[in-house]
């Protein structure tokens, strides 16, 4: 089988890095036999899943390129800043510093090869089972593998509209040299897309997985983002709909303790939708080859070792008062890190950090790094979720760079939102059963279901989880939140120099691959 590429983006990343996963040389193997045969498929399913879990692609440049969830989310947004003791900020605080942000930043670069390798991958599944006679290889497997690839791709797609706006569609393995389909497409176009994607995959993957394969999508993971894909184009009654249809399942509840999603031994708890799977493997650091995660390292704060993170992920001043607006104590202590906070660690008790000791956090967070990082002072704090105790990394990899701690993509409390947000917003549906359920979980009394009390309600239940700048931008929010948000240019990101660069210009003497405003 001959494979096509089909971006430049990935015509990188594939000539520079081999993920672990890709163990089968397939352009060696007949397509027949590949496409047909279950034991075969599977390797390039995995290798399909490999790239939502990247967080450090090392060969794309001669720079770093983290390239960790909460860079180009939370980041961005009016909850997180980020610091670092030990240097200072690389292209992190372009992210935030929205005037130093440019096409030319590798760490955008490196989103954008992260989602569109994805794509690659999920299309040469999906292309392959094309070609598959159903005497091969029955349709009810075939139809599962290719609803699988099909969710994968629909999630990629997902995340690269939300960042860069327009973007090429590609459906199947294409042929860089046909220039028209290297253009961006509407906005609009790559929704349909993604609806698409996530339609099919509801409707022919299984509704649970358990088990080795627990990772993998499910019914109920392509509604619940088929339904946040509404969400975010205001086809309020589709979205409400898609909610009504994830709740119908009756799979799903809200974890009653709600700081247990990220507690290591209830992975894959009855509120989780889909995760990022993560485990403790040592044998790659800074990498995309590496399946443990880097974000314990990164986001926690400097304590004793093994726990000695690097201070990212500040929790500015404005979320924590937004919990104490709320008197929301339960999920205050279960997403930051405070002086007081406690840890239940005999190590961190043995070192006076726990509880965290007066003085911790301002000293910690408000460090002047020699090397130009940047000081913010005292008020803030860290960002918990995914903090793990010396003894949880003892006990598992032995390192902080190799938190096995899964990531939730999506919690059944989304679900509840979304509907709650849909419903405020003109959708049917019982939108204040589902808001009262989220609040009563963390000991909160009701409130009328309000676009400006669901806008507090996201807020605080997804702190620091990666979702409050794109909820600002969609809500039109985000030039009154965000200190130096300049509207019409900081919604995306911009499309990366190189990409467009590399793809050349048409017959005009125009970019084929555009620029977003204001780049």
């Amino acid at each position: 089988m001959k494979i096509k590429i089909f971006l430049i983006a990935i015509l990188a990343f594939l000539s520079s890095c081999k993920d672990q996963l890709e163990l089968v040389p397939i352009t060696d193997i007949p397509e027949e036999f590949i496409f047909s045969n279950v034991e075969a498929l599977e390797p390039l399913v995995l290798a399909a899943y490999a790239p939502l879990r990247w967080e450090f692609i090392s060969d794309i440049t001669g720079q770093d390129t983290y390239v960790l969830p909460f860079i180009y989310t939370d980041t961005r947004s009016d909850d997180i800043v980020v610091e670092n003791y030990f240097f200072g900020g690389n292209k992190f605080h372009d992210f935030e510093a929205y005037e130093n942000m440019t096409p030319s930043n590798t760490m955008v670069r490196a989103v954008w090869t992260k989602f569109f390798s994805g794509v690659a991958r999920a299309n040469e599944i999906i292309g392959g089972l094309s070609t598959v006679d159903e005497e091969l290889l029955s349709p009810e497997v075939k139809a599962e593998f290719e609803a699988e690839a099909r969710f994968l791709r629909g999630y990629y797609y997902f995340e690269l509209v939300k960042n860069f706006g327009e973007v090429p569609i590609f459906d199947g393995v294409i042929d860089a040299t046909q220039v028209e389909l290297l253009r961006r497409r509407s906005v609009e176009d790559v929704y349909a897309f993604i609806e698409e994607d996530f339609q099919f995959a509801s409707e022919n993957l299984p509704e649970t997985q358990g088990g080795e394969t627990a990772f993998r999508a499910t019914k109920g993971a392509a509604l619940g983002f088929l339904a946040k894909s509404y969400l975010y184009q205001e086809k309020w009654q589709a979205a409400a709909d898609a909610c009504s249809q994830v709740m119908d399942l009756g799979i799903y509840s809200l974890e009653v303790n709600y700081a247990d999603n990220w507690n290591m031994d209830n992975e894959f708890g009855v509120e989780s939708i889909f995760e990022l799977n993560y485990d403790d493997q040592t044998a790659f650091v800074f990498n995309s080859n590496q399946t443990s995660s880097l974000a314990a390292q990164l986001c926690s704060p400097s304590l004793t070792a093994p726990a000695g993170g690097w201070n990212y992920n500040l929790v500015t001043p404005e979320l924590q008062q937004a919990f104490s607006d709320e008197g929301d104590v339960i999920r205050r202590d279960a997403s930051l890190i405070e002086e007081g906070t406690v840890f239940n660690s005999q190590v961190l008790a043995d070192a006076i950090q726990d509880p965290l000791p007066v003085g911790f956090t301002s000293n910690a967070a408000g460090i002047n790094d020699p090397n130009g990082g940047t000081q913010y002072g005292v008020g803030y704090v860290f960002s918990r979720k995914y903090f793990l105790t010396p003894e949880e990394i003892l006990a598992t990899s032995g390192s902080i760079q190799h938190s096995p701690l899964n990531q939730k993509a999506m919690r059944y409390s989304d679900v509840l939102l979304i509907l709650a947000e849909a419903v405020a917003n003109g959708a049917g549906g019982d939108g204040q059963g589902a808001f009262d359920m989220v609040r009563e979980r963390v000991g909160l009394s009701t409130k009328s279901l309000s676009k400006e009390n669901i806008k507090i309600e996201r807020r605080l239940e997804f702190a620091t989880e990666w979702s409050r700048f794109h909820d600002l931008v969609r809500w039109g929010d985000a030039y009154a939140e965000i200190e130096g948000f300049q509207t019409n240019r900081d919604e995306l990101l911009p499309i990366p120099f190189v990409e467009i660069q590399v793809t050349g210009v048409d017959e005009s003497g125009a970019d084929i691959l555009t620029q977003n405003p204001g780049y």
